[in-house]
């Protein structure tokens, strides 16, 4: 066990405590950790609880890196709500080549400490996105086939929302190319070139298909004459495989262009 104390080298009578900051004593106490951990021989795993609450960004940045560059030589587990702590997490895992593993652990109405193999719906891709959506569908779909009219159509109203979210996804990181995308702070220069190629249509089929998936959000309600009913499995899943196919029609465009 290392014991060690901190002092201001101007005012050694100050109790150092009394006058930094929430977030400033985190990362002092964590940088003393990580001091420490230096110093030990066994590579025994280590486990972090939200890290990184009351840091700003640069020390988050700071933490994450560590984190995963310690992950080279021991376990890290890391339970966070941060979704941008996450992202910096995977950054930095897939530019030192360190192996990760995701696990999304959440509350269910009739248990809580559910874990499964993936990330949380805000943090996935928009290739997984489709595949939750296309297995979602198929919940939905039997709900119809067995006559629960009521709850299918509870079920394609959530769907149509998380569908205009994976549109939404599908614009940043495909039609944009990843140059901009929420919860990443840095801007992808180097990417500005591929979107030189968008098109009015490009466009118009993301207007079209936003608009149609926001008419079924909450508060989006239609006078009574004018209620359309709500669309049926085969047209939800026409929907969603609308997505599936303008995202693969994209990147193959690029890749055609790019002569890959």
């Amino acid at each position: 066990m290392f014991y060690h104390k901190l002092v201001f080298t101007r005012a050694p009578g100050v109790d150092l405590p009394k006058v930094v900051s929430e977030g400033e004593q985190r990362c002092l106490s964590i940088a003393a950790f990580f001091a420490e951990l230096s110093t030990a021989d066994e590579l025994s795993g280590i486990v972090f609880d939200d890290p990184v609450s009351s840091l700003d960004y640069q020390w988050r940045q700071g933490v994450a890196r560590r984190l995963v560059q310690e992950a080279k030589t021991r376990q890290v587990i890391v339970f966070t709500h941060d979704v941008v702590f996450l992202l910096l997490l995977k950054q930095f895992a897939k530019e030192l080549a360190v192996e990760q593993l995701d696990q999304h652990v959440r509350f269910l109405s009739k248990s809580a400490g559910v874990c499964s193999e993936e990330l949380p719906w805000v943090a996935l891709p928009i290739k997984k996105k489709i595949g939750y959506l296309k297995n979602v569908w198929q919940a939905a779909d039997k709900l119809s086939r067995d006559g629960h009219q009521d709850a299918y159509e509870k079920e394609a109203k959530y769907l149509y929302g998380l569908l205009r979210e994976a549109w939404e996804r599908a614009l940043e990181e495909v039609l944009l190319g990843g140059v901009v995308e929420r919860y990443r702070p840095s801007i992808q220069t180097q990417q500005v070139a591929q979107i030189a190629d968008i098109t009015p249509e490009d466009c118009k089929t993301v207007e079209t298909a936003m608009s149609k998936c926001s008419k079924w959000l909450p508060g989006h309600d239609q006078a009574a004459a004018a209620r359309a009913p709500v669309p049926g499995p085969a047209e939800l899943k026409d929907d969603i495989d609308a997505l599936d196919n303008w995202v693969t029609a994209i990147r193959n465009r690029r890749k055609k262009g790019a002569g890959i």
